[in-house]
């Protein structure tokens, strides 16, 4: 009976613990503060009060704790949204059998429209964080805050008793008034506008952006509506910069990818021409040339392949975000492609490649196959001669993304290289020891940045090395498939 009697409660009803945590709300108490049950159990007191540094809370307990009564105050309670309210709180001690203090509770009731024109809650009006305008039903001005004046550089005599479209750019003044005369037809707290931008006007003429909530007012004798008016100038300034600063990084991004699709494709041509003209040499002259010219056209022969290598990764990695859809794609399955297209690397090597619980990830199907398949293919490049390559891949889900780890058995990395390895031509070892372009992992970090994680690696030298990516989870695509071992 007394739970129904508090819930049902007209005024807003909280308990606090000791530590300042809300541990119960009554109906009243919700619907006025516009949280539900469960965002509110649970969070500091200190969240529904402006300045939460010098929240009364402590003041408070400590005055409970030597059994006095505090005094009824008027103050205000932030909503969820974090707008104000005008109330009159009340606390008392909720004690246990042995009367000792355990909590608090404090009851909250709304201020009346008259209470809120008192000077007390002047006051409050003027420790509100916005600019507050009160108006009547013919747009006339009855209160302001100093914030207010502040935004609009009027001095409080200058508007009191004038028309809000004092304060609204010329253009707005026609429709305004019927958007008056509609809100006062069905009042309620709501933002001014929505999806729409709002704009006021200084004192010196200049408009600038506005953000507007109305929260209606009644009174005995009239309703009022309360405009808290936010100028959020500097954040429209900030997104604009942000907004034209991730333009340029566009437009420089498709420049350098342009550039580099480009370049590596015209160098494509003259090399052509350089290979099959050491061909010639090989095939007609080989036998003509002594011992030393020999070995100068091997250089050569060299030489372009490896330059045709580079050309062919650059092209790759300029071509990586290319692809405009992503899809489902079933790991498990992609890694038993990979596999079957890597059977005579894996069996030259004699390597082993596991896999457990891979997932079916929203992912672009090309990229998340160069992914894999780069780092199985250093897995087995990068081993040790006296053990055969032992590669785990596995994923563990978590809150929101997958985590995959891609391990080996081979050489390892130095932890002064760790980072080093993901730039772009950086080589840790000489050609003669291990072929490559130092591409490979730079594709597979602009691969999984595409896909919006990280990727990093944990190694030991001479023991191995496990790689570590992301995926962020798409819900609707997150099955968990098993694979047995394969040895290929």
């Amino acid at each position: 009976m007394i739970n129904s009697i508090l819930t049902h409660a007209l005024d807003g009803i909280l308990a606090i613990d000791l530590d300042g945590k809300i541990s119960y709300a009554n109906h009243s108490a919700l619907q006025l503060l516009k949280y539900q049950e469960h965002q509110l159990i649970g969070t500091p007191h200190s969240s529904l009060v402006q300045d939460s540094k010098n929240s009364e809370l402590d003041k408070i307990i400590s005055r409970l704790d030597k059994q006095e009564q505090p005094e009824a105050i008027q103050t205000i309670r932030l909503t969820r949204d974090k707008r104000p309210v005008f109330v009159s709180a009340r606390f008392s001690p909720i004690l246990n059998k042995q009367g000792q203090l355990i909590a608090i509770s404090e009851l909250i009731r709304p201020l009346t429209a008259e209470e809120r024109m008192s000077n007390k809650a002047q006051d409050l009006l003027e420790t509100a964080p916005d600019a507050m305008v009160i108006v009547n039903e013919s747009g006339t001005i009855q209160r302001m805050n100093a914030q207010a004046t502040n935004i609009f550089g009027y001095q409080k005599e200058e508007l009191l008793g004038q028309k809000i479209e004092q304060l609204i750019p010329q253009r707005f003044h026609g429709n305004h008034s019927q958007h008056r005369a509609n809100y006062f037809k069905s009042p309620k707290i709501r933002p001014m506008g929505a999806n729409l931008e709002l704009f006021a006007k200084h004192k010196d003429g200049h408009e600038f952006p506005v953000e507007i909530s109305l929260s209606p007012l009644k009174t005995a004798r009239e309703l009022l509506v309360s405009a808290a008016i936010r100028d959020i100038t500097a954040r429209k300034k900030t997104e604009q910069e942000l907004h034209s600063f991730n333009h340029q990084l566009q437009v420089k991004n498709k420049e350098l990818e342009q550039f580099a699709y480009i370049a590596s494709h015209d160098l494509q041509e003259p090399l052509r021409t350089v290979k099959s003209f050491v061909d010639l040499l090989n095939q007609h002259y080989a036998e003509l040339l002594e011992g030393q010219g020999k070995h100068f056209l091997h250089f050569i022969s060299q030489a372009t392949n490896r330059m045709e290598e580079l050309v062919v990764g650059l092209l790759n990695y300029s071509r990586i975000g290319q692809s405009k859809q992503k899809s489902p794609v079933n790991c498990s399955e992609l890694l038993r492609e990979i596999k079957q297209d890597l059977a005579s690397s894996i069996s030259i090597a004699k390597a082993t490649v596991h896999s457990k619980g891979l997932p079916q990830v929203e992912a672009y199907p090309t990229e998340l196959r160069q992914l894999f398949q780069n780092l199985i293919v250093n897995a087995i490049k990068f081993r040790e001669d006296k053990r055969a390559p032992m590669i785990t891949i596995q994923a563990e889900r978590k809150k929101d993304h997958f985590l995959f780890q891609v391990a080996d058995n081979g050489i390892g990395i130095a932890p002064q290289h760790l980072e080093r390895i993901f730039v772009i031509f950086q080589r840790l070892h000489p050609q003669s020891d291990y072929e490559g372009t130092g591409i490979g992992l730079a594709l597979c970090q602009k691969i999984v940045e595409l896909h919006g994680g990280s990727i990093w690696v944990q190694s030991t030298l001479g023991k191995g090395s496990t790689f570590f990516f992301t995926l962020p989870i798409n819900p609707m695509h997150d099955l968990t498939i098993q694979e047995p071992t394969i040895r290929t």
